[in-house]
C-alpha cells in the first residue's frame, strides 16, 4: 500500500487535487481510499469524496495515535486500497516545521510520501524567505517534502524556478489538468509527517480557529438553488465582513443535487453557478471556515446569516448546528 500525504496551505486546491487524482485511478482500476483530518465533526471535505464515491475515513485532529490507528485499521481492512490519500488540514506544520515520525497510523512497513499543493497564483516565491505569510507557510511545510505541485505554473516559467531553487532536494512540479502530477502508484520519497504531542496528536500552526455549521433548509418549490444560493451568499458575505477569514467552504446537498463550493477571503465571481439545481423539498448545508487569530462571534453570524429572510416566503430553516474551536 502507498500513502500519499497531501498538505498545503488554505484554499490551495488539495481537496480537488485529491479528488481528480483518485477518480483517474479508480477509472483505471486501482482501489483508493481518502483519510481526512479535520479539527472539527462536520467535515466538509468528507462529504465531497463520499458524493463522489470515494472511500473515506474522516478523522479528528485531537485524536490520540492509538485510537486512530485502531479505526484507520478497521478502515484498511474492509477497503483494502493500494493507495491512500490523506489530507491534512492548512493548518498543519510541515516536516521541518516539527519532530521527525509520522503520527499516521499506518500499516506496518509502509513508508508515506509527502507533497505539497499549492496556488502559484496567490504566491510569490520571494516573499517565503521571511517565514510569513501564505508563501512562508508553503515553505516550511514544503521543505521536508518528497513533492511540491504547484497549480497555475508552467515548466519555464519564473515562480516554477524560483520555488526549485527555494527548495533543493523537493521535487517541485507543475500540477492541473494540463499537468498531470502522477502516477501516484509509485511511493515519494520524503516526509516525516508533522508534529504531536506526547499522547500522539497532531499538532497545528497556533492562532487559527475552526467555525463549522449545518442547516437544513426546507423550501417550497421542486428546484430551490435560488433560495440556497441566496443564503450562501449571505453567509459568505458576512463572514467576510468579519475580517481573519482565511478559507470558506460550502457543501449542499438535496435528494438530487449536491456540489462543493471553496473559496478564499476575498469576494469571488460566478461561483453561484457551481450551485446545482435541487430535486425535493429540502438541502442540507453544510459551511466549514478557517480563520487567523480568533474567531469571536462569527458563529452567531453564521446562524443569523443562514436564516431566511422574511422576503423568502415559504423557505425554513428546520435545523442548524454549529461550533468553533482552535485548530
Amino acid at each position: 500500500m502507498i500513502v500519499h500525504l497531501i498538505g498545503g496551505d488554505f484554499g490551495c486546491g488539495k481537496t480537488a487535487h485529491i479528488l481528480a487524482a483518485a477518480r483517474e485511478m479508480q477509472q483505471r482500476g486501482t482501489p483508493v481510499g481518502v483519510v481526512v483530518y479535520t479539527p472539527g465533526q462536520l467535515p466538509v471535505d468528507a462529504l465531497a469524496y463520499q458524493a463522489a464515491n470515494l472511500p473515506t475515513l474522516a478523522l479528528p485532529t485531537g485524536q490520540a495515535r492509538d485510537a486512530g490507528a485502531a479505526r484507520l485499521a478497521r478502515f484498511y481492512r474492509l477497503v483494502r486500497p493500494q493507495v491512500v490519500f490523506v489530507e491534512l488540514p492548512g493548518s498543519f506544520c510541515g516536516p521541518a516545521a516539527g519532530a521527525a515520525g509520522c503520527f499516521y497510523p499506518l500499516a506496518e512497513g509502509d513508508a508515506p510520501g509527502y507533497t505539497v499543493v499549492a496556488n502559484a497564483a496567490q504566491l510569490q516565491p520571494a516573499r517565503a524567505g521571511d517565514g510569513s505569510g501564505a508563501a512562508g507557510r508553503v515553505l516550511r511545510q514544503a521543505a521536508g517534502a518528497g513533492r511540491l505541485l504547484l497549480y497555475g505554473a508552467r515548466d519555464g516559467d519564473g515562480a516554477l524556478e524560483a520555488w526549485r531553487a527555494a527548495l533543493p532536494g523537493v521535487a517541485v512540479q507543475c500540477a492541473g489538468p494540463d499537468a498531470p502530477a502522477g502516477p501516484w502508484e509509485n511511493a515519494v520519497s520524503g516526509g516525516a509527517g508533522v508534529a504531536q504531542d506526547e499522547d500522539g496528536r497532531p499538532q497545528g500552526v497556533p492562532g487559527f480557529t475552526w467555525v463549522e455549521a449545518r442547516a437544513e433548509i426546507h423550501l417550497p418549490h421542486a428546484t430551490g438553488r435560488q433560495h440556497v444560493t441566496r443564503l450562501a451568499q449571505a453567509a459568505a458575505g458576512e463572514l467576510r465582513s468579519r475580517g481573519g477569514l482565511l478559507h470558506l467552504k460550502f457543501f449542499f446537498q438535496g435528494v438530487i443535487g449536491k456540489a462543493l463550493v471553496s473559496m478564499g477571503p476575498l469576494a469571488e465571481d460566478g461561483w453561484e453557478r457551481r450551485v446545482p439545481l435541487f430535486s425535493g423539498d429540502r438541502v442540507n448545508l453544510w459551511v466549514n471556515s478557517w480563520w487567523e487569530g480568533d474567531a469571536a462571534g462569527a458563529l452567531p453570524a453564521l446562524e443569523a446569516a443562514l436564516t431566511p429572510a422574511g422576503d423568502d416566503p415559504g423557505v425554513q430553516r428546520a435545523a442548524f448546528e454549529g461550533r468553533e474551536s482552535p485548530a
